[in-house]
């Protein structure tokens, strides 16, 4: 609601407008935030520090990958013996893929490194392309590339929308390195948002 009292202009106020609200004479902090009723006076550990999250999951895995001259994405395969969860787990690996079990908003990142073989030129790297690709139900969601790639480098994507129970994600990578097969570890890291 909001009301004018101009006993509350007294306040230093991150923004102008915050002196009409009706909660304007709450307590503030040290940087004129107000102070959120159980929110800054309860007690913080870990599973409340992180209460935006409801859970984690990383996946990982290496492949070897030699070069491509079309775009279709490879991916490693992904299973629950290499994983790291926290909290419930509402996803699993299966098939090489990560199956999404409870419908709900995700933020994921999809991470390659491509490390180079012991031969590996740098200077003609720029004649290359690496690319890493968010895929969703075996298509890529989103992606990107690079011209570049030094003896050992990480690209990545970073994806939040909601994901329904049931979809299969994964990461997605190829390079065009005529010459030279590369070792790809692909990592996933899933948070469940709450």
């Amino acid at each position: 609601m909001i009301v004018y009292a101009g006993k509350q202009y007294w306040n230093e106020f991150n923004n102008w407008d915050e002196a009409l609200f009706q909660d304007a004479n709450r307590p503030r902090d040290d940087e004129n935030f107000k102070i959120q009723p159980w929110m800054q006076g309860r007690k913080q550990d870990l599973r409340t520090a992180n209460s935006g999250i409801a859970a984690q999951w990383t996946f990982y895995w290496s492949k070897s990958q030699a070069w491509q001259s079309t775009i279709s994405f490879n991916v490693a395969e992904m299973n629950n013996k290499d994983s790291v969860i926290i909290w419930k787990p509402c996803v699993h690996a299966s098939n090489w893929d990560i199956v999404v079990g409870k419908s709900w908003v995700y933020a994921v990142t999809c991470q390659a490194q491509f490390v180079a073989p012991n031969w590996y030129n740098v200077n003609n790297s720029v004649n290359y392309k690496f690319y890493v690709a968010f895929l969703l139900n075996g298509l890529p969601s989103m992606y990107t590339q690079h011209r570049w790639c030094g003896s050992m480098d990480t690209y990545s994507v970073f994806y939040v929308w909601w994901l329904d129970a049931g979809d299969k994600v994964n990461v997605g990578f190829l390079h065009t390195d005529t010459s030279d097969t590369f070792t790809v570890n692909s990592s996933m890291n899933l948070y469940r948002l709450s």
